[in-house]
């Protein structure tokens, strides 16, 4: 424990030892079985406050990847598509693409002819005259 204070030490105290010994009696009864439910459960109860330390410590826990597999698959996503579109294509659209590329798994959930409907009718340049 006192190599994750140190190592979060702008963002957790010494306190989270006292934090968890108090909290490790209060819970012992629970049915609780993962971090995310502990932080749950103290956020609902009105806890956070008396276990500040524990909530941050849950949250620094919950955001961390479990694998860099993620951030690797952008890059050799975003190496391919920069190679191949390299002259023809901005930065942004560069971005937006990757971005589109590495969350494929939402894209896919995307309507496309939704999508491209929707954007005709707000580009459409119909006037309507008057007789």
């Amino acid at each position: 424990m006192l190599d994750f204070i140190q190592f979060y030490k702008t963002d957790v105290t010494s306190d989270l030892t006292s934090q968890v010994l108090s909290l490790k009696e209060f819970i012992k009864n629970t049915d609780m079985k993962t971090i995310k439910e502990l932080c749950l459960y103290l956020i609902e109860n009105d806890l956070s406050s008396l276990y500040s330390e524990v909530v941050t410590s849950c949250i620094i826990f919950l955001s961390l990847p479990v694998t860099v597999e993620t951030a690797e698959r952008s890059f050799s996503k975003l190496k391919l598509i920069k190679n191949y579109l390299r002259n023809s294509i901005s930065q942004d659209q560069l971005t937006n693409i990757s971005i589109l590329n590495i969350e494929r798994a939402r894209t896919e959930e995307l309507d496309v002819e939704k999508l491209i409907l929707d954007f005709a009718n707000q580009k459409s340049r119909k006037k309507i005259f008057l007789k």
